[in-house]
Order: C-alpha cells, then sequence, then structure tokens
C-alpha cells in the first residue's frame, strides 16, 4: 500500500502563548508486527509496509504518533516535532539517534551534512529527563532518512523555545526564534550566531564579565541580553561588568538600551565603560538625563566610582534603542565616540588624546555600567549586542 503524504499543525502552548509549527506526516499500513506509539518505524519497499525500525544507523522513517497491529493503518512524523521514547534518560539540546525502535541521547554534536546521512541521527531533543520516560521525550525530527536526504530537511526552523533552552548542537541553516526575548539564532555548521531586530550581534551572555564596585547591583543575562539593575543610591556610584581590554588598536560597539526615572539628573547609563586600573578613573559613555529634561547621549569622566571630574552631553536623542562604538589607538593614545541609530551610520561625538583623558595611558578594563546617582529611583542598563573588533 502507498504512503500518503500530508501537512498538519502541531500547536505548541509555550511561555502561555500558543505558537505552530508544522510537522510533515505520514500514513501507511503496519507490517507484521505491531507497532507501539512514540517509536521508531521503518518500512519494507517490497510490501511497502511499516515495521518497527531495528538497529542503530540510517533506515527510520519517523516516529509513530498512533499505534497498530497488522494491517492497522497508523501515523507517522518524519519531520517536525514528535515524541519518542528513549531508552533511557535524555537532555535538551543533545542529538538523539535510533537504537532499535526507540531514541537514544547521543550526547552534543555537530551536525553537518557529512555527519546526518546514514548515521541514526533521527532528531535534536527538545525536553530532558532524568530517567526512563516513556510518553515526555519530545524532539525536533530532522532525519527522514528513507523519505528524502535529512540535508535538506535541516534547513527548517526549529520549534519555539526559550532562550536558555537554545539547543546546544544544529545543523547548518537551522534557525531558531525564542519565546521569551526578540533574538532570533542561526546554525553555521559548528556555532550558533545571532541577530537582534535585524541586526547582527553578540549577545552579552555568551561572553565571560567580572564585577568591578557589585555593591547591590544586579545582574541578568537569562534572556541573552544583559541587564544591569542598580538600586537608589544617594549619590553617583558606578556599578561596572567588565572584561580585560585587548591591546590597541580596537573598537567597542554596544546595543543598548537606558531605563532611566524620568527627569532624575545624575541617572547615568554606561552602554560602553572604561576603567584604568592603575589610577581608577573611569569613563561613562552611553545614555543620561540632561538638566533632568532630556534622554541624551552622555560622556562622563570620573575620578573614582564616586567623584565625577565633568560630564558632557552629545545632542542625540537616546530614548530608544542605540548604538555606541568607541576606538582605541595608541601611538599616540586617542580615544573617540560615536552614535548611531542604525549600526553601520556613525556621528562623531568627540574625541580625546595624548593619555586618553582623563587617563594616564590607556583604559585596561572595558564592559558597561550605570550609576543611579539619587537616592529615590533605581536604573536598569540593557546591553543588546557588545563586540570588540
Amino acid at each position: 500500500m502507498k504512503l500518503h503524504i500530508f501537512l498538519c499543525c502541531v500547536v505548541l502552548f509555550l511561555a502561555s502563548a500558543s505558537l505552530a509549527q508544522q510537522s510533515m506526516t505520514l500514513t501507511g499500513t503496519v507490517g507484521a508486527s505491531a507497532i507501539s506509539i512514540y517509536r521508531v518505524v521503518s518500512y519494507t519497499s517490497g510490501a511497502a509496509t511499516l515495521v518497527p525500525h531495528s538497529g542503530t544507523t540510517s533506515g527510520g522513517v519517523g516516529i509513530s504518533a498512533s499505534a497498530g497491529s497488522t494491517g492497522a493503518t497508523i501515523t507517522v512524523i518524519p519531520i517536525g516535532i514528535a515524541v519518542c521514547e528513549f531508552d533511557g534518560a535524555f537532555t535538551v539540546g543533545n542529538v538523539a539517534t535510533v537504537n532499535g525502535d526507540k531514541c537514544h541521547d547521543a550526547g552534543t554534536q555537530s551536525l553537518t551534512a557529512s555527519t546526518l546521512v546514514g548515521t541514526g541521527v533521527i532528531g535534536i531533543a527538545l525536553a530532558s529527563a532524568s530517567s526512563l520516560c516513556t510518553s515526555c521525550g519530545t524532539i525536533n525530527v530532522i532525519g527522514p532518512q528513507q523519505v528524502s536526504p535529512i540535508v535538506s530537511s535541516a534547513t527548517t526552523q526549529l520549534p519555539p523555545v526559550t532562550f536558555a533552552s537554545l539547543p546546544g548542537a544544529g545543523a547548518p541553516g537551522q534557525t531558531q526564534i525564542f519565546t521569551d526575548t526578540r533574538y532570533t539564532a542561526r546554525h553555521t555548521g559548528s556555532t550558533w550566531e545571532y541577530w537582534y531586530q535585524g541586526w547582527s550581534v553578540v549577545p552579552p551572555s555568551t561572553l565571560s564579565w567580572t564585577w568591578l564596585n557589585q555593591g547591590s547591583a544586579t545582574i541578568d543575562v537569562s534572556k541573552g541580553f544583559a541587564q544591569l539593575a542598580v538600586p537608589a543610591e544617594a549619590g553617583e556610584n558606578i556599578r561596572m561588568r567588565y572584561r580585560t581590554a585587548p591591546s590597541a588598536p580596537y573598537s567597542i560597539r554596544s546595543l543598548s538600551t537606558f531605563d532611566p526615572y524620568t527627569g532624575v539628573n545624575y541617572n547615568r547609563g554606561g552602554a560602553i565603560c572604561l576603567n584604568e586600573s592603575s589610577t581608577g578613573r573611569f569613563i561613562i559613555y552611553g545614555s543620561g538625563y540632561a538638566s533632568n529634561t532630556q534622554l541624551a547621549a552622555y560622556f562622563s569622566a570620573y575620578n573614582s566610582p564616586t567623584s565625577t571630574i565633568f560630564a558632557s552631553t552629545a545632542y542625540l536623542s537616546a530614548s530608544s534603542l542605540v548604538w555606541y562604538r568607541v576606538d582605541v589607538s595608541a601611538s599616540p593614545n586617542t580615544i573617540t565616540y560615536y552614535s548611531s541609530a542604525t549600526g553601520d551610520s556613525w556621528i562623531w561625538q568627540g574625541t580625546s588624546t595624548g593619555g586618553g583623558y582623563p587617563f594616564t595611558g590607556l583604559p585596561d578594563r572595558i564592559g558597561f555600567c550605570a550609576s543611579s546617582g539619587q537616592a529615590t529611583y533605581s536604573v536598569t542598563q540593557n546591553i543588546y549586542s557588545w563586540v570588540v573588533q
């Protein structure tokens, strides 16, 4: 009997929202051996009937979405979201391979065209279980190995997940959208690359950071971007997340928003912050309030986290998502500041030369920071991309 192919939609309920993900389904007749639900199945080309899969390599047509005995018609999912019974524990993001008619957690792997075909890869686990679980092994099926080359299906979009649940492995061209953030991820075959509202970005959560003068400030990177929250404090006090600066020349580019309390002066958000550890001096470059009225791009120099040298307003509205850029060069020491609404067309905001004022040399710590500047209202600095080139 022929296998009849049609499309249906599997509806997933994630983060209190219903999101549709297309899956391909097949219907076919069960052969000599009964087939259980949620199992890997193959078909016999001669009799064109479905049978339980055997072995650990290629041959599986998909996952059974219903059960049946000899002569019954059942539904099989070769591409898309399916539940597969695993042979033991499994972890979200790991590669699922076939082990007889069950799925098997094969750990993390880099899936490429050469590793997909004929290896027994059936999909990517979308859930975890610490022990045998017959009906909770949700996977993204990417391998109908008897129906068509699975390389072609590896370019499809993965089902939506939270940012923290991004699979560790993927296939070239696979894209991932998220239920809790505006990032989109695409797998190159070796790693994930990210976009935010159409921009190619580097989420701060993918980098390593160290606190400087943390105080009661907190950081949240669970959704990819860095959300630095600084509580209300009497007087300015810089709270910074930093990395060691590379050798000059280099360029820092930061995509950010700043959430101050409206109209309060001394709120400072540092999309890019520079620190010279030998002197303790800082530069904050980002958003702040000018004369208690307008949120604007701000440059501030400090002798210490609590001692301001001066602040200068750049007349660029920073009430929404803004790119900031700082170029650092040596011989002579020079620091140049830019801002942009697009990330590719830059407005020059100023240049400091000599020691890279207020530094005696060049900064050895680079990162992002914020200061609430007053005792009533907290502030939040959000960083969506932070790149050193």
